[in-house]
């Protein structure tokens, strides 16, 4: 609400002077008013072009142009072709790393997470998707060297095991009189 200062006051250790012009909220500016202290001033509304004319774009650029940019503004590049890279992720302080696809708006990213994929057909998936060879390369560079399949079955085998182990124990403290009586785990 625009209102305009009648009489010299000060309000909240804000001194305000007779003839000032000032804009404040409406619940203040109504305060104030019945307090014979100011009055509202109606300014004329200038009528607004119409949407997409030349009158229209000036008017935004005016607007944009008086407008201080936030903190929390974001600006999403865009990526008329698809631009490939190496990336560094990083998920709970383990450094990872990812093949990054920037095309449009969208960021995609590519991994091979799964030991038991080969290199071979990670390749050709990659190359499906349309990225260059040298990024695939670099990447399989900077992952861990390849692993023995067998080793990986043994380390899940183990897991399984490990995880069996721990229900069975518990199972038999929860039912330590069946395991007495029946004789089990003697």
């Amino acid at each position: 609400m625009h209102i305009q200062i009648t009489k010299t006051f000060e309000d909240l250790g804000t001194t305000y002077q007779a003839g000032q012009e000032i804009h404040v909220p409406e619940s203040l500016g109504e305060r104030y008013i019945f307090s014979k202290v100011a009055a509202r001033v109606i300014k004329p509304n200038k009528p607004k072009p119409r949407y997409g004319t030349p009158e229209w774009a000036q008017e935004r650029k005016e607007l944009d142009a008086k407008r201080v940019p936030l903190g929390t503004d974001a600006t999403i590049p865009f990526y008329a072709v698809p631009q490939w890279s190496v990336v560094r992720l990083s998920a709970s302080g383990v450094p990872t790393y990812a093949i990054e696809k920037l095309h449009n708006f969208d960021r995609t990213l590519y991994g091979k997470e799964n030991p038991r994929i080969t290199d071979a057909s990670f390749i050709d998936s990659m190359k499906k998707a349309g990225c260059p060879a040298e990024i695939v390369q670099r990447y399989l560079k900077i992952l861990p060297g390849p692993v023995n399949q067998e080793q990986i079955i043994e380390a899940e085998i183990q897991q399984r095991y490990k995880v069996q182990a721990a229900q069975n124990e518990q199972h038999a403290r929860e039912n330590g009189l069946a395991s007495v009586i029946l004789g089990v785990g003697k």
